[in-house]
């Protein structure tokens, strides 16, 4: 009888990283995939049209993870506990609550310090739930923000993202992508919260 001849596996070469590997993807891991994105959008592109958007989410996703309950508002211009149920945010600016999820019309992560700039951008003491009222038509509500800020993050926390906003920060391209892989667990670990 004639022996069987073993299939050869397939290999490939990663795009990004050159690595040969076995099977007939492009990448060999899903990190060089997002290495590669990163590397084509350049890395302030990709800090702000693919990490800060997750970032933003997972922050959403955070907040409304949290058990059912009482959240902290500025309500009328006066500091008030609104009651939100799990998967729900609350306004920090006017108390609206509306699902984390609910899209451009409902709930966004609104900066308290507004800028562009990579040092504040995904700084998370930076960032609180708002409704799209109060964060694109009221633009951000700063009076009622800084209410909110001084109360919950103190004023030592403020003056500090002052200084930073300051600050040049620059990220390398693996930052980047372990920033995003580190958000995308954020956000996944909140859904799964919720959904208990």
């Amino acid at each position: 009888m004639p022996a069987m001849k073993k299939k050869d596996k397939a290999t490939s070469v990663c795009h990004s990283c050159g690595k040969t590997f076995e099977g007939k993807r492009q990448f060999c891991t899903p990190r060089c995939r997002k290495v590669l994105q990163c590397k084509a959008k350049g890395t302030t592109k990709f800090l702000t049209n693919v990490v800060a958007p997750l970032f933003q989410k997972a922050i959403r996703a955070e907040y409304g993870a949290e058990e059912e309950g009482f959240a902290l508002a500025v309500v009328g211009g006066e500091l008030e506990m609104v009651f939100r149920r799990r998967g729900q945010c609350v306004c920090v600016t006017c108390g609206k609550v509306d699902a984390w999820d609910s899209g451009i019309k409902g709930i966004h992560t609104g900066h308290f310090l507004a800028s562009r700039r990579a040092s504040i951008l995904v700084e998370e003491a930076n960032v609180a739930p708002q409704c799209s009222g109060c964060n694109f038509f009221r633009s951000g509500a700063p009076s009622e923000f800084r209410i909110w800020m001084e109360r919950v993050r103190g004023l030592s926390e403020i003056e500090r993202l002052q200084h930073l906003k300051t600050q040049s920060v620059s990220f390398s391209r693996d930052e980047l992508v372990d920033m995003w892989f580190e958000y995308l667990e954020r956000l996944n670990t909140a859904q799964e919260r919720m959904k208990r």
